[in-house]
């Protein structure tokens, strides 16, 4: 005959070990709620890394900023695993995956991992947010002169505008007026 007291006393020991009940139900809760992009809470940034405070300190951001940004990274990271996929990133900001999207993205990566960590978030979104129209542009244009030439051919320049507007480009008259603005300029200064 089974020992059902014994079993009973072992799940219960096994049982009180682990998270409590109250923290495996907000654990389950969690689980079903957060991809559908409700949040019970966000726990607060934690500074634990030096390296991280030095650069957050050389970018003139105070706690309160750090704990903004860390909010939206938070949300963004569906894994909570610390690191961002190109996923994550497009779906948290609606985006279709364009080669523009994916070269912006790789930007942002500085280690090269395919993912984007917190301290690259922070960073990235502090240059993007401090271009105007001409840096944006250069940046932009770093993207597609793969041979660091300083020059880009038209075939690049259409490349570019196709990428930057995605699959509708070719019904959208802003992508259609910048590619005959570039066939003149080719056309007046050459390839």
């Amino acid at each position: 005959m089974p020992d059902l007291a014994g079993d009973l006393d072992a799940e219960l020991k096994k049982a009180l070990k682990g998270p409590s009940m109250g923290e495996r139900l907000m654990s389950t809760v969690r689980s079903i709620l957060e991809p559908l992009g409700c949040y019970i809470s966000i726990p607060p940034y934690q500074p634990d890394n030096q390296d991280w405070e030095i650069t957050f300190g050389a970018l003139d951001l105070d706690y309160r900023t750090i704990n903004k940004f860390w909010k939206i990274f938070y949300k963004m990271n569906k894994t909570h695993d610390g690191e961002v996929s190109i996923i994550e990133f497009m779906n948290y900001f609606d985006l279709d995956r364009t080669p523009y999207v994916v070269k912006a993205f790789a930007y942002c990566d500085t280690v090269g991992g395919g993912e984007m960590d917190f301290l690259e978030f922070i960073v990235s979104t502090w240059n993007f947010c401090t271009l105007d129209a001409r840096t944006l542009t250069n940046f932009t244009f770093d993207l597609y002169d793969l041979d660091d030439d300083g020059e880009i051919a038209y075939d690049e320049i259409e490349s570019m505008i196709k990428e930057l507007y995605g699959i509708g480009w070719d019904t959208s008259s802003l992508a259609r007026e910048a590619l005959d603005e570039m066939a003149l300029l080719s056309e007046k200064y050459g390839d």
